[in-house]
């Protein structure tokens, strides 16, 4: 893939510390470029591909507080994707659901993050996959923890992730 964002390549210094934030964001960023494209025949795209599995691997447990996540949901129930019921103990919870004629998606969306994660995996051995994943399970925890979400760090913790 071309680099059309003309990032420098190496590692980033700051006051003679490396920055690891720029990788992650480099690999965040490739990585919905990637998924974009792999989903465009779907007219899914990266927001939409994690909405969707969140939603299948739930069984409709997602939260729908924040505007960015309730643009995301509209935009499915438009294309049919899902649909939304009434949580009948709490009437301001809705429980959203894959529609039965989507639900064959669900492959296609994990074959495109996994051959994502072939290519940027695949100059490195089993073990070294093993403690990237180890490693930034740890950071990720340290920020929901920095930013006040003990929960999520407790569930990244404990998810065998240390």
């Amino acid at each position: 893939m071309r680099n059309n964002y003309d990032f420098p390549v190496g590692v980033m210094h700051l006051n003679g510390k490396e920055l690891i934030g720029r990788s992650v964001s480099i690999l965040q960023r490739y990585s919905q470029i990637f998924l974009d494209r792999e989903l465009s025949h779907l007219n899914v795209g990266s927001t939409h591909f994690l909405f969707l599995i969140h939603i299948n691997h739930t069984g409709g447990s997602i939260r729908t507080n924040r505007p960015i996540t309730s643009r995301g949901i509209r935009r499915l129930e438009e294309e049919g994707y899902v649909h939304r019921i009434v949580d009948n103990t709490n009437r301001k919870a809705k429980k959203l659901y894959l529609t039965s004629k989507r639900k064959d998606i669900i492959p296609e969306l994990i074959r495109a993050y996994s051959a994502w994660t072939d290519v940027i995996t695949g100059s490195l051995s089993p073990s070294e996959i093993r403690t990237a994943i180890e490693l930034v399970g740890r950071m990720a925890a340290g920020a929901f923890e920095y930013l006040g979400d003990v929960r999520l760090a407790e569930k990244m913790r404990n998810n065998g992730v240390r």
